[in-house]
């Protein structure tokens, strides 16, 4: 059996997937700040750069199940992380396929690999609206879920949802500049048919 194709699109991106000015508020005294997932379901579309190359990344998230799609050279892919059942699935719509793994411990969120890992700090340095909210900006530094080493910003809402997020990653010597702006953003449920499999899907491997 053939292996899954690579789509071409940047790598972090895929397992994110997902997805970063003008003058902001002036900041009050830096102060530690606990990130954790999202609380509340919703869905948003955004355009992520990783070393020169976009893709454009939709998110579909609740507590429970996340799906990304990503796309860019005319190629998409998505994956499909459940947390309940604690699997990953990703969807290769070219081959009309899709292949099912554990959920690697720390990866489920919103950007997947490129996501906040948990030993990252958060410094308030600001606040800026994005689409009409109300949002925080923080200084990071630390390691990402992937354990990247990850320096630079991220603009949160009161719900924790990344809104824009750029700065450098590196991975032992290779050091790549990473930025994500969300175009689309909208609260509420989200149709659970969307975390479903497409109709005429082959499953691939075991």
């Amino acid at each position: 059996m053939l292996p899954p194709a690579r789509p071409s699109v940047p790598r972090t991106a895929v397992w994110t997937a997902a997805l970063v000015s003008a003058a902001f508020l002036a900041a009050p005294a830096a102060h530690a700040f606990d990130y954790t997932l999202p609380t509340k379901p919703y869905y948003a579309e955004s355009v992520m750069t990783e070393r020169q190359r976009t893709v454009n990344v939709k998110v579909w998230y609740t507590p429970q199940k996340v799906k990304f799609q990503v796309g860019s050279d005319g190629r998409t892919m998505a994956m499909i992380g459940d947390k309940t059942k604690s699997t990953m699935t990703m969807i290769l719509p070219s081959r009309k396929s899709y292949f099912q793994r554990s959920l690697p411990a720390g990866l489920f969120g919103p950007l997947g690999k490129t996501g906040p890992g948990k030993g990252m700090k958060f410094e308030k340095v600001g606040e800026e609206e994005l689409l009409g909210v109300t949002t925080v900006k923080y200084k990071v530094t630390g390691k990402n879920a992937g354990g990247g080493a990850f320096v630079g910003h991220m603009w949160l809402t009161d719900d924790n949802i990344i809104m824009r997020l750029e700065g450098k990653q590196t991975r032992g010597e290779r050091e790549s500049s990473i930025k994500m702006d969300t175009k689309v953003l909208k609260m509420g449920p989200v149709d659970g048919t969307v975390f479903a499999v497409p109709d005429g899907y082959k499953k691939m491997g075991k």
